[in-house]
């Protein structure tokens, strides 16, 4: 469940970046 993590990751960057 490797790749799972890396979304959620990826999705909490994103929406650091959108702030």
């Amino acid at each position: 469940m490797e790749h799972t993590h890396g979304l959620l990751q990826g999705r909490m960057h994103l929406s650091l970046q959108w702030l």
